[in-house]
């Protein structure tokens, strides 16, 4: 910021004329929006719901109409909301998309190593079949899902035990307990290993079932998110699995709407493992006004806060239809409620209202007072489309006439002073810039 004063000495009217405009038009001029928005608050409206009826359609249109329409309120544009709903949504599209294809590379790469191995097995090489196996342990992370995970994992065991029976190594039945504590039900196929190594198998499986037990707890952000145990559906978290073999194991997490999580875990005789999880948004994956409402419905603030972030907002504002009407949710940028209202139809011959909403936004001017602007302040500047005309257009131009009456009242304070004090040799006028 510069500051410059003109000091321009003249006789005439007019430089003082001048003078005063310039003064009243940088004192008086609009605010930009970023000055405008310092320190008030700020909305976005999600919606309505297509899960909606007809008649709470209706209801939501009224409801919203007098928080739209309050020149103290900035509210963000309903076309710029739905571009960044559809940004996230893309954007999500894309990373899966890329995560897929880096997956399926991967998992081309992984199986011919282990093909590989195999081969290199019944060419009797087994020092270069072990090379092989431990090359995909360290590939196992970028595996697509944990049941491949947990597949592969599997066979490199077998084959690992194996290869070090064949070598005359005496720990070859560690490699067997852990491949039977992935798989406890698994049958080795008759066809493809020989009766020897079915034996040697079937007694690990009994050394795990008879030995050992380790306890897993799993717990994190959402609450209620799938949980996974070497591909195998286990329950909701929080969850404590009190009988799990010790050893390798692959954990997953799942939760609509979120990025999956994944871990390799070691697990000891037993021991008690933690894992804790914290999963990140993923975007909307179905309608985003349908897929915020579930997100509040279900408790789950991490999508409203990421959705607030995107939109630089304050506050969210989302309906749900209900047995009872339409349920109206103020939303706070931590992705918390702060009020919400139940919205019912009017009885027959009355005027429908939608008071219920602008009233929800009552706690907010008593916790924080500085949220709102004087209301002498016209903060509700709209987003100006393509051909420059925004949709407050005529709110802007009503606006102008407090203007002009202001900077004429300053313009005539001026001239008063100019003639009083210019004593034949012109006025002096500060300005800054």
């Amino acid at each position: 910021m510069h500051q410059r004063t003109l000091m321009r000495r003249s006789d005439g009217p007019f430089i003082r004329i001048l003078s005063a405009l310039l003064v009243g038009f940088h004192v008086l001029g609009p605010a930009s929006p970023l000055c405008a928005a310092d320190g008030v608050a700020t909305f976005a409206i999600i919606g309505p719901p297509s899960s909606l009826t007809p008649e709470q359609k209706v209801l939501w249109a009224e409801a919203i109409k007098p928080v739209k329409s309050d020149p103290l309120l900035l509210m963000k544009d309903q076309d710029a909301v739905q571009r960044v709903l559809d940004a996230w949504m893309e954007e999500a599209a894309r990373a899966e998309e890329a995560l897929n294809a880096s997956g399926l590379a991967m998992r081309g790469k992984v199986q011919a190593l282990l093909q590989r191995a195999w081969d290199s097995y019944y060419g009797f090489d087994f020092n270069n079949s072990m090379s092989d196996l431990r090359i995909i342990d360290t590939s196992l992370d970028a595996l697509p899902d944990i049941s491949l995970q947990a597949d592969i994992l599997f066979e490199t065991l077998i084959l690992k035990g194996m290869n070090s029976r064949a070598l005359g190594r005496k720990d070859y039945m560690v490699h067997f307990r852990e491949a039977a504590g992935i798989k406890p039900d698994v049958k080795l196929q008759t066809d493809i290993f020989s009766p020897d190594v079915i034996a040697v198998f079937e007694k690990a499986k009994e050394r795990v079932q008879s030995g050992p037990r380790s306890t897993l707890t799993v717990s994190g952000y959402p609450a209620g998110s799938t949980v996974f145990i070497d591909g195998r559906k286990t329950g909701n978290s929080p969850v404590t699995l009190n009988d799990i073999s010790p050893g390798t194991h692959f954990v997953g997490i799942e939760h609509e709407g979120y990025e999956s999580f994944r871990r390799k875990v070691g697990l000891g005789d037993w021991k008690v493992s933690t894992v804790n999880f914290d999963l990140m948004p993923s975007g909307p994956t179905s309608a985003p006004e349908n897929f915020f409402v579930d997100r509040v419905i279900k408790g789950d603030n991490g999508s409203l806060m990421e959705l607030s972030r995107r939109l630089e907002v304050d506050y969210l504002v989302l309906g749900s239809g209900g047995d009872d009407g339409l349920v109206v949710r103020l939303i706070a940028r931590d992705g918390n409620p702060v009020s919400q209202a139940i919205i019912q139809p009017p009885d027959e011959g009355s005027e429908m209202t939608g008071g219920q909403l602008y009233t929800m936004l009552a706690p907010i001017r008593a916790i924080r007072s500085d949220a709102f602007p004087m209301p002498q302040t016209e903060l509700n500047i709209p987003e100006v489309s393509a051909d420059g005309m925004g949709s407050g257009e005529e709110m802007k131009s009503k606006s102008h006439t407090k203007w002009y009456i202001l900077i004429g009242g300053v313009l005539l304070l001026a001239l008063a002073a100019g003639t009083v004090q210019s004593d034949g040799g012109g006025t002096q006028v500060g300005a800054t810039w």
